[in-house]
């Protein structure tokens, strides 16, 4: 999983082929998305046919079609870890098949340092209370976008209930990040920087796509800025084997993090904890950079 890979440096197109490349950059994102949606179309043709079965007669169509909507969504958990467990597998053959070189694994990872090591466990750290700060502004300022946002995460699976199963925890700290790094900063960036774009370019149209295919418009700022730190290691240790742990740790934080713990805080604090997140991921930037960057 490695991708100290066949980026040699980026090779220099034609204007005319830039967007034909990106389109071609985006082809693992289409294929997890349609993993991801065979996996629903299954479970929930699963789902209905065993409902149907079950209470064939005893409910009519529009009961019926309510029962296996509810059934599907408290089964979206481990539909997720199923898609999540399945995913992980194709995008690390597919990752590892076309860009890694086996023999410079060791290299790269000793080349991480504890210096920025350290740097990135500040910016996870940074990127979370962001998006706890954000998300617990927003539901003091406008209650109403945090009930869709609520609504959202709920239909992905996402309850107070469910967050800290031992399916959830294996879905969405594991298998899930495991998959998203491999397909965002690892095969759509490895395919740009072969293509010839540059550092700026890298950093920012994955993150993007990766912020705006959460589709949930509260997620797309707090995942945005995840996706700027998580680009950013990916570019200066050219592994995705760092940015991995990365997000598990911020999923897990996410996740596991009691809600009973932060509710009561006042709201002064959570502008702080946007102030301070976005400070931490700054800093963390300032150790991590380079003595001499790069355009």
């Amino acid at each position: 999983m490695d991708n100290q890979v066949l980026e040699n440096g980026p090779v220099k197109v034609s204007k005319g082929r830039r967007f034909g490349q990106i389109m071609l950059s985006l082809i693992p994102v289409a294929v997890m998305f349609t993993i991801q949606n065979t996996i629903y179309v299954v479970g929930g043709a699963i789902i209905g046919i065993k409902a149907g079965l079950q209470y064939k007669g005893d409910l009519d169509s529009d009961e019926l079609t309510e029962y296996v909507i509810n059934e599907f969504v408290g089964c979206m958990t481990p539909l997720m870890l199923v898609y999540g467990f399945i995913a992980s597998i194709v995008f690390c053959i597919w990752y590892c098949k076309k860009y890694v070189r086996f023999n410079e694994i060791g290299a790269t990872l000793k080349g991480i340092g504890i210096k920025f090591s350290c740097a990135a466990l500040l910016a996870v750290v940074g990127a979370q209370m962001f998006a706890i700060g954000l998300l617990y502004t927003i539901q003091f300022m406008f209650p109403s976008l945090i009930e869709t946002y609520t609504s959202i995460m709920e239909q992905g699976g996402m309850t107070a209930e469910t967050t800290t199963t031992v399916w959830s925890i294996l879905a969405f700290v594991i298998f899930i990040p495991i998959t998203e790094e491999l397909v965002f900063r690892g095969i759509c960036m490895a395919s740009l920087t072969k293509s010839g774009f540059g550092r700026k370019f890298l950093l920012f149209f994955p993150a993007a796509v990766f912020a705006i295919v959460h589709l949930n418009p509260l997620q797309i700022v707090y995942v945005f800025v995840l996706a700027l730190v998580l680009g950013y290691a990916k570019l200066e240790k050219k592994t995705v084997l760092l940015t991995i742990p990365m997000h598990m740790l911020y999923n897990a934080m996410g996740t596991l993090m009691p809600a009973e713990w932060i509710e009561p805080l006042p709201e002064p604090v959570f502008a702080a904890f946007i102030a301070v997140g976005l400070a931490l991921v700054a800093v963390s930037y300032l150790m991590a950079r380079p003595k001499t960057q790069t355009a």
